[in-house]
């Protein structure tokens, strides 16, 4: 089993983890050298600001927004953090993306409570997760959990979880997905909307081999993304930090638990 730590609006949360009561705010986050918003907080959004947006245009739409740049050094400091809390939950990790870690739960104390190898028992499982959340919470990061089989069913389950999310039944879960969690090319995307599909279990229904003959080698890579049955293995991490943002973390009932000193 793995779980996935996901970050949502990962640049923005960086940006604004010292300040954050900016988030209940109209704020947005631009990109300097793409000179347009990337990010921008829900009250932001409910004023019409979009990705893409010039400042000039998406102060347009809210004149009391506030923009703030995006900061290469918030974002590295998260990351660290992000990290850090994930090692100590479990001593092999992956940095996937920005805002994104994933976990191997292997041999893992929860994953004793389970009836299998590649089972946990929901309660001690939802209380782990919780207790992550609650870590990256305390340094002002809101972090969803997904929890899967393989890390990539694992990811998809982090998105969509309010906050935390075991998947029990993989194919059940997938089929509801709506097709634009697989992040496919514009045109792709737009090929199957014109196609009525919206789901991920109507766009596996179709078949692999028309899909790559009508729209190329990426929707292989779409389908394979969409099936989530790939058990890839994780990339190790980088050598893991020193400093400590979580002062004697160590939940030997639950996980992984590493003691750390305190710098914060």
């Amino acid at each position: 089993m793995f779980a996935v730590i996901y970050i949502p609006d990962f640049f923005l949360q960086a940006a604004l983890r010292h300040e954050p009561e900016l988030f209940s705010r109209p704020v947005a986050l631009l990109n300097k050298e793409l000179k347009s918003i990337c990010q921008f907080t829900s009250a932001a959004r409910a004023t019409g600001v979009c990705e893409g947006h010039t400042a000039t245009q998406a102060l347009a739409r809210c004149s009391t927004l506030l923009i703030r740049p995006r900061s290469a050094t918030q974002e590295s400091l998260a990351t660290e953090i992000l990290l850090e809390c994930a090692y100590t939950f479990s001593p092999s990790i992956e940095s996937t993306a920005p805002g994104i870690c994933t976990l191997d739960m292997k041999s893992l104390p929860v994953m004793a409570a389970g009836e299998t190898s590649t089972s946990v028992a929901t309660a001690p499982t939802e209380a782990w997760m919780q207790q992550i959340i609650a870590q990256l919470a305390r340094l002002n990061l809101r972090a969803k959990i997904g929890i899967a089989e393989n890390p990539d069913l694992a990811l998809q389950a982090a998105k969509v979880a309010q906050p935390s999310l075991l998947v029990e039944n993989p194919g059940k879960f997938l089929s509801a997905l709506p097709i634009e969690n697989l992040d496919p090319p514009a045109q792709i995307l737009d090929v199957l909307q014109r196609w009525g599909v919206r789901t991920l279990g109507e766009f596996t229904a179709l078949q692999k081999e028309k899909l790559v003959e009508r729209l190329g080698t990426d929707a292989l890579e779409l389908f394979d993304r969409a099936t989530a049955n790939t058990l890839r293995p994780l990339t190790d991490s980088a050598e893991k930090p020193l400093a400590s943002f979580f002062p004697c973390a160590s939940w030997p009932q639950l996980g992984w638990g590493t003691d750390f000193p305190s710098w914060v």
